[in-house]
């Protein structure tokens, strides 16, 4: 038995002014969250540091090579 809906076709479109002030202003919720998103958008990560250089008179380039796999732990 399947029941139907005879209203659900209905649909009433006033204008604005019809519609009380709470619903046009934005919800607590909605306020809270665009600070959220305010706050975490001035958040920015570490940055990259500058390019140097580095001497290679005193510090001696070494070579460095993986510790064969030892089974006996």
């Amino acid at each position: 038995m399947a029941f139907y809906c005879r209203f659900a076709d209905w649909q009433v479109s006033l204008p604005a002014f019809w519609w009380p002030r709470a619903r046009l202003s934005r919800s607590v919720s909605s306020a809270s969250f665009c600070n959220t998103v305010k706050v975490h958008l001035k958040r920015l990560p570490a940055q990259p540091r500058e390019a140097r250089f580095v001497s290679a008179k005193k510090n001696a380039p070494t070579t460095i090579a993986p510790i064969p796999f030892d089974t006996m732990v």
